[in-house]
């Protein structure tokens, strides 16, 4: 599986803001939602440092910070 070219690129920007994250790529559970085409569904970002940064990344590249 693999990361699609606007989740990299989104990746890559919070990581130029925010420093070197954890990052954590799985699937949708529902078929329904699912992307499909061997790519991930998500990627959930988390910080070392900034305990309470949690970051979601979706296929197409939008993000939401928790």
């Amino acid at each position: 599986m693999k990361a699609s070219y606007k989740m990299k690129q989104t990746i890559k920007r919070l990581e130029k803001k925010y420093g070197k994250l954890n990052k954590e790529f799985d699937i949708e559970v529902f078929k329904i939602n699912r992307r499909g085409g061997s790519f991930y569904d998500y990627c959930i970002l988390t910080c070392s440092v900034l305990k309470s940064l949690h970051i979601t990344v979706a296929h197409d590249g939008s993000y939401h910070i928790a």
